[in-house]
């Protein structure tokens, strides 16, 4: 990809600029620290999809907006940011930061995959990985360890980053290999879970493995007896539910006896009374009834003897129904104590049959717990089989990358003895792809961190599988000696402005005399603002056109 121009605007301050660039070598300059550099460079690196970890005081992000120009192979096109929203080739559509790394991966042809931390289950990787390596940051990438700090990359594993990266960038991982240590990474989170098991089934060992007594019962006589006590015990239970019926039946009737009988007593009581002064409550809905009403629905004569006959009759009946009741009580009690009669005769034949009943529950119990400690031995027999069979075939993919990653290490090899020799104090703890903390301060952290860069950089150049600016802000952090600062110059140009990769870096006016060839220069005007106020309403249409829905 060659960035061919950016647009900025400042949508609150009214602001606005545009910078062109070389497919080559440009160089941005200024006489002062606080003409905007720094702040071109990054805005170029954000609106490529690098989350920028630091910006220059003033320039507010949130107000921002970009838009850069590109030319890929010959098919131009370009990218607007704002935030998290981007824009592509003047569709109006909008893309999420993980839509519009899914596009430039799928443009670019290449994809990266990192295990996230403390799992180590791999993850497609957002924009800023790959561009990370080709972003020199003078406020982040300056300590620590070299590509570590430049952008927030810390939910991926430590190791990873920028190992892995690296890797994929440079051909010598793939996804095949990435699926493969994924599913190797699954399947020892499976023996994990194996093991887990395993050792609880171990710990309930003595619950389900037993050898309980052994309750001797002939299941045919067994049967023969329970069916009988069954069928006798069923027998009783209907008898007593039938008792229980009729002494219900008996009571209701009992109790319509017994309010008839009491009505019967009012009206013989008042008989001699005038009979419109006669009252009585109508049994079925509590009325007020007159004795003519009460007479004619008793179908009696309303006639002393006609009440008095009448009156005999109920009690007759009342008497018999109260020693119906007491016989039924009678029998069913008699019933219910031969069924509790049979259960205690039955009682030893019921223990053991219980007793037989978990006796056998338990030899289940033991044949489950046994066949699954063994299917869970199985599984994990099987599972180290697997990760065996994956690690293997990992390690031969791996193998086919060898001999790229061994003529690359060559390369780097032979670069690192050449910067050893070019910077004395160089720090001697360098290998390939092997990132670690730079420890040492001044001069020697200036030499070290700049001999890799300019290693890295250029192995990028050569052996990279896809290709992008390298944007490299101040290559020379503070450093006192001008004989060395010298030196840094010299190689930057040698290594990096006169390679044929687009390269935008950041310097002070004064450094150009180090520079033999012919380079873009980009000249940032002292104590002025970067951006513009009389250029804001031209360059807001090139935007407006394309993220406005009018």
């Amino acid at each position: 990809m060659i960035v061919e121009k950016i647009i900025i605007l400042d949508f609150k301050a009214k602001e606005g600029n545009f910078f062109e660039f070389s497919p080559k070598s440009n160089i941005i300059h200024s006489e002062s620290n606080t003409s905007g550099k720094s702040c071109l460079l990054k805005s170029i690196a954000y609106n490529l999809g690098l989350n920028v970890k630091k910006w220059p005081s003033g320039w507010d992000i949130n107000n921002l907006i970009f838009k850069i120009f590109y030319d890929n192979n010959g098919t131009k096109g370009s990218i607007i940011r704002q935030k998290d929203n981007f824009w592509i080739n003047d569709d109006k559509t909008s893309l999420s930061e993980k839509e519009y790394t899914q596009w430039l991966f799928k443009n670019f042809n290449f994809k990266i995959k990192l295990p996230l931390k403390n799992q180590k289950k791999y993850t497609d990787s957002y924009a800023s990985a790959p561009l990370s390596l080709f972003y020199i940051d003078q406020d982040t990438s300056w300590k620590g360890i070299p590509y570590k700090n430049t952008v927030s990359l810390e939910w991926y594993e430590s190791g990873s980053v920028p190992k892995t990266i690296f890797q994929y960038l440079l051909g010598i991982s793939n996804d095949a290999i990435i699926e493969l240590k994924e599913k190797e990474y699954n399947f020892k989170e499976k023996e994990k879970d194996l093991y887990n098991k395993i050792s609880v089934l171990d710990s309930l060992k003595d619950k389900f493995i037993s050898a309980p007594k052994k309750i001797l019962i002939d299941p045919e006589l067994w049967e023969e007896k329970a069916n009988n006590f069954l069928t006798y015990t069923n027998n009783l239970i209907e008898k007593i539910n039938d008792y229980t019926r009729k002494i219900f039946l008996s009571k209701e009737k009992l109790d319509k006896l017994l309010l008839e009988k009491n009505e019967l007593d009012k009206i013989y009581e008042n008989l001699g009374e005038s009979y419109s002064k006669i009252k009585s409550r109508c049994t079925q809905c509590n009325s007020i009834l007159t004795v003519e009403q009460s007479i004619q629905r008793m179908k009696i004569c309303n006639t002393q003897i006609g009440i008095e006959l009448y009156k005999n009759d109920l009690e007759n009946k009342i008497a018999q129904i109260q020693l119906d009741l007491s016989n039924l009580s009678s029998m069913k009690n008699e019933i219910e104590k031969d069924y509790v009669l049979i259960f205690k005769k039955d009682s030893d034949d019921i223990k053991d049959i219980n007793d037989y009943i978990s006796q056998q529950s338990k030899e289940i119990s033991n044949d489950q717990f046994l066949k699954i400690n063994k299917e869970l031995s199985t599984m994990l027999v099987e599972n180290k089989k697997y990760q065996k069979l994956i690690s293997k075939e990992i390690k031969e993919l791996e193998k086919e990358l060898e001999s790229r990653e061994s003529i690359i290490k060559k390369c780097f090899d032979s670069k690192l003895i050449y910067y050893k020799g070019k910077f004395k104090k160089m720090t001697s703890e360098c290998k390939f792809l092997s990132f670690k903390r730079i420890k040492e301060s001044g001069s020697v952290d200036n030499q070290s961190f700049f001999s890799l860069y300019m290693i890295y950089t250029n192995i990028l150049m050569k052996y990279s599988i896809v290709k992008f600016p390298f944007i490299i802000d101040a290559i020379v952090k503070d450093e006192l000696d001008d004989e060395i600062s010298n030196l840094f110059y010299e190689e930057l140009e040698r290594t990096i402005l006169n390679s044929k990769d687009q390269t935008i870096i950041a310097l002070l006016s004064d450094k150009k005399n180090c520079f033999n060839n012919n380079h873009h220069y980009i000249e940032l005007q002292k104590d002025e603002r970067i951006l513009k106020q009389d250029l804001y309403n031209l360059l807001e249409s090139e935007i407006m056109s394309v993220i406005s829905n009018n």
